[in-house]
């Protein structure tokens, strides 16, 4: 299934680029932060996370040794740095990110306002404006518009899902809407589909191209000849539009990708 970052993975068997993001870190005012290492049983081999906002992390597996883990962070730091010093340059406003004044939902082709009212009890959502109540922090109002986003899209991706149900004759079991870190979605083996709410913020041709995308591993639950197969028959353009979906996650605002971290 497609992950938001692997056009741009250097060695896909030990690492990787992550999206997730969080508050401004004073590391990124510092050069490349020393790596963190995180310790996972469900890990299956070492890989690198590279974030502007988490910094760098490597992904250990339980069974791996320390001797081990070194010589590896050892062997990436040069990739680290050039990955570090890329992602940095390419994107410096997710160093300091802020909440919108506006929200534009490409699916939808719609814009509203936002407006901050510090002596309001309540989140108020309106045909053209929304406005953020409280004297609340500016990662708790994004909080709450990312569950307001989360809402349009409980509301919106099924919707589009539907015709393509109807064109493959593919149902799934259950539609899932949830804030993935690094996917837009997955389709299990139980035939549930997870879909990404950040989805909203993408073109509506590349939108459907994931719903198609994840409704046709309900098929093939692998990217072989027969899958792609499956997907240029219901859209042509498929492949054009994948490679845009590899790399769409750049339209998402920063403040729709700030974490809990709570």
């Amino acid at each position: 299934m497609p992950r938001s970052s692997h056009r741009n993975r250097p060695d896909p068997s030990s690492s990787q680029l992550e999206l997730s993001l969080v508050k401004r870190d004073a590391r990124l005012e510092r050069g490349m932060p020393d790596p963190l290492v995180r310790r996972s049983p469900r890990a299956k081999r070492l890989q690198v996370k590279v974030s502007p906002w988490k910094g760098i992390e490597v992904v250990v597996p339980m069974r791996c040794s320390q001797r081990e883990a070194d010589a590896f962070i050892d062997s990436h730091r040069d990739w680290m740095r050039k990955a570090w010093s890329k992602l940095v340059k390419e994107y410096p406003e997710a160093a300091g990110w802020e909440l919108p004044q506006h929200i534009h939902l490409p699916v939808l082709d719609r814009w509203w306002e936002i407006r901050l009212d510090p002596l309001g009890k309540r989140f108020r959502a309106g045909r053209e404006v929304i406005t953020l109540a409280g004297n609340a922090s500016s990662a708790e109002h994004a909080l709450r518009l990312q569950q307001w986003v989360r809402l349009q899209a409980s509301r919106i991706l099924p919707q589009r899902l539907a015709p393509w149900i109807e064109r493959t004759g593919l149902s799934p079991a259950k539609v899932s809407i949830r804030g993935q870190a690094t996917r837009w979605g997955s389709c299990s083996t139980q035939g549930t589909l997870s879909l990404n709410f950040r989805l909203m913020f993408l073109d509506a041709e590349l939108v459907d191209c994931l719903l198609l995308h994840e409704l046709c591993h309900l098929k093939h639950m692998n990217h072989g000849k027969r899958f792609w197969g499956l997907m240029e028959r219901h859209m042509p353009d498929v492949r054009e539009r994948d490679r845009a979906l590899g790399a769409a996650w750049r339209d998402v605002p920063a403040w729709a990708q700030v974490r809990n971290e709570n």
